[in-house]
């Protein structure tokens, strides 16, 4: 059974190798669920000018006179 006390000392020594451990892949698991909850990217600004305007045709209006709402889509 070696010395009174070696038990004891090798059980201390285990949990601290396992809290070591458990900590280490906290860390590393808060890290990557970190990186991954950010959007892609890169971000970046279209390239467009203020004043640069579009031929685009009107919006045409409701035969109530109510508001209208126009979306355009251009593509490539």
């Amino acid at each position: 059974m070696g010395l009174p006390g070696e038990r004891r000392r090798r059980a201390w020594r285990a949990m601290v190798i396992v809290w070591v451990l458990l900590v280490t892949v906290a860390a590393a698991l808060t890290l990557w669920m970190r990186d991954s909850a950010d959007p892609g990217g890169p971000y970046v600004w279209l390239d467009a000018e203020p004043g640069e305007t579009y031929d685009l045709p009107p919006c045409p209006t409701p035969q109530g006179g109510g508001p209208a709402s126009c979306a355009y889509v251009r593509s490539p």
